[in-house]
């Protein structure tokens, strides 16, 4: 015997609702705290095994490794004599280091290095596809002189660019001593050490949150229009001859919906601890000799630390390790 079976419930689709209007989407909701850095990159100095040395932030040491990746695909290009151009330089640095290059991080890297690499715009032509303009790189390097005179290209051999490399991190340094001073002066009572002999960073100087390096201006294509929002693509599609109607309306729908306020996010400054320690309910009756002297003795303490050698580092682990030794030794004898 056969069991009929209940029709299942479907949604009923009809014209109308099939052209009906989307949702309209709801605006992004404002940030409530600033950005912040992940903890492997914020503490990423404090982990750093080796000598004691000055350790550059994490997104300055990303940008001297992101110039090694540029500089070792540049030079093999370079070498067989090929325009280097962003095009062929960004498939290899993305290989080399797993990041993608940007004109942005070639400004950063004109910024600190101008003299590394010449930049222009090229009308270059690949097989198979139009002439179109293209950002052109060619290195800066020391012109050798033949016998009869004349300068010739020098290849860009390992030596030119592990001192293309040292440059860079040398102005790298100098940056984040520059942002170091300025922490400095503003402390209670206000520090200055001689760069010379400086061979830590403050303990509370906020070393990965240091400004972004600013992005210098690479020269840009000729006339090139650039589409930037909905509205942009509205203006365009009326100058053509026919106009879809219904996409007018949706491309009118976009650029309205996209009229919302930006969103401002406040990054956090490089500030020094606040001056007005009498302020704090702990403090309170404690006269303001006795901590004028505990900040002179805590300016002192720093300023040791941060012109500490290596030898006088190894001395002070040592006399740490006195007292445990003198208990042994008094429990043994």
């Amino acid at each position: 015997k056969k069991m009929g079976m209940s029709p299942v419930p479907q949604g009923k689709l009809t014209p109308s609702r099939l052209f009906d209007t989307p949702p309209t989407p709801l605006p992004p909701s404002p940030l409530k705290s600033p950005l912040k850095s992940p903890a492997f990159q914020k503490y990423q100095a404090l982990v750093t095994e080796g000598r004691p040395v000055l350790v550059l932030p994490f997104k300055y040491r990303a940008l001297a490794e992101l110039f090694r990746c540029v500089d070792t695909v540049a030079s093999m290009l370079h070498n067989r004599r090929e325009t280097i151009t962003l095009s062929k330089l960004r498939p290899g640095v993305q290989e080399i280091s797993r990041k993608n290059l940007t004109e942005y991080h070639l400004g950063q890297i004109k910024t600190l290095f101008p003299d590394a690499f010449e930049y222009s715009i090229e009308k270059m032509r690949a097989l198979g596809s139009t002439e179109k303009h293209e950002l052109v790189l060619k290195p800066i390097l020391p012109t050798v002189s033949s016998g009869e005179g004349k300068a010739d290209p020098e290849m860009m051999s390992p030596s030119v660019l592990l001192t293309r490399r040292r440059t860079l991190y040398n102005a790298l340094l100098e940056l984040t001593k520059d942002h170091h001073e300025e922490f400095l002066s503003r402390l209670v009572p206000p520090m200055s050490i001689p760069r010379s002999r400086l061979t830590r960073w403050h303990p509370e100087f906020p070393v990965d949150d240091v400004p972004d390096i600013l992005s210098a201006a690479l020269p840009q294509p000729p006339n090139t229009e650039r589409v930037a929002s909905a509205k942009d693509v509205l203006e365009k599609a009326r100058n053509l001859f026919v106009v879809n109607p219904r996409m007018a309306r949706a491309l009118q729908k976009v650029s309205e919906n996209s009229k919302v306020p930006p969103t401002t996010i406040s990054l956090p400054t490089l500030s020094a601890p606040s001056p007005t320690l009498s302020s704090k309910p702990a403090l309170h009756g404690v006269p303001a000799s006795l901590l004028e002297r505990v900040r002179a003795k805590q300016a002192a303490r720093a300023m040791e630390a941060m012109t500490r050698t290596p030898a006088q580092a190894q001395e002070a682990v040592r006399i740490t390790r006195l007292p445990d030794m003198a208990r042994i030794l008094r429990n043994l004898f």
